[in-house]
């Protein structure tokens, strides 16, 4: 019976392993879809503080964290251009939403996310 349960853990492992693997390649697609360096976009729109989270039983932190920003080419139509969503670093302990440098004026919409630490 243990036998089944290690090879279960190990089918469930795979299955996560190849769904951020997935993920990495659809979002790696879509950097290397945008612009190059000599059509950069030179401007930003922003919209701030957009909440995700909704509902009764939400908390002020939930509030406050459970948030985004979205930047996208001034001007641009929404088909324009790929969009990525950011997850800050910090190891779930700490960060907060930004527009990463390597992301800017690359003809990208980037959705930076907060979330619950």
């Amino acid at each position: 019976m243990a036998a089944q349960n290690h090879a279960g853990d190990t089918a469930s492992i795979v299955v996560h392993f190849a769904r951020v693997l997935l993920i990495l390649l659809v979002a790696g697609s879509a950097v290397t879809a945008a612009r190059p360096a000599d059509e950069a976009v030179s401007s930003w729109e922003t919209a701030a503080n957009i909440a995700y989270r909704e509902g009764e039983n939400i908390t002020q932190y939930m509030m406050e964290r459970c948030r985004l920003d979205l930047y996208y080419p001034a001007g641009a139509a929404a088909e324009a251009f790929p969009t990525v969503v950011w997850f800050h670093g910090g190891g779930l302990k700490g960060g907060s939403k930004y527009l990463p440098k390597g992301l800017e004026g690359r003809g990208l919409a980037v959705a930076a996310v907060n979330y619950r630490l």
